[in-house]
Parts: C-alpha cells; sequence; structure tokens
C-alpha cells in the first residue's frame, strides 16, 4: 500500500494505523515521489491525495493509469478540501 500526502504528520498516522492492521505501508509526500515509489513497489493500493504541491492527485491518478504494471492499482482519493 503507498500513501501520498503533503501532510506529513496525517500520511504517518494512517501508515501506523494500516501498519497496526497488518499492510505493509510506504509513504510519499508530494506527486512526483508518488509516482517514483509506485512505479518502484507496484503497489496493490494508492491513497492519494487531491491537493498535491507540483502535481495534484488527479495528474498523478493519470500517470498511473498510463503505466503498464499500475492499470489495475486500487487508486483511492484523499483529501481535506
Amino acid at each position: 500500500m503507498l500513501i501520498v500526502d503533503d501532510n506529513r504528520d496525517l500520511a504517518q498516522g494512517m501508515a501506523r494505523l494500516l501498519r497496526a492492521m497488518g499492510h505493509r505501508v510506504e509513504l510519499a509526500h508530494d506527486g512526483p515521489e508518488g509516482i517514483e515509489v509506485a512505479r518502484r513497489l507496484r503497489p496493490g493500493v494508492v491513497l492519494l491525495d487531491i491537493g498535491l504541491p507540483t502535481l495534484d492527485g488527479y495528474q498523478v491518478a493519470q500517470t498511473l493509469r498510463r503505466e503498464e504494471g499500475l492499470r489495475d492499482t486500487r487508486l483511492i482519493a484523499i483529501t481535506g478540501y
């Protein structure tokens, strides 16, 4: 599982909770880093903040959907909007 969120406290809190539930979780804190980590790890699920700096969550999602090995990854939008 990958969490992509620029709010580090929120991302770390979610990661702790999900790890306590038995999930393997990695973090990224902006769009380009999220894409890089997703390409490397090929997670089954990405929790993706919509309001990211540099590349927003929509742009990250579009990029991930174009990637051969990530097209079936479940993307879950998270946002504070």
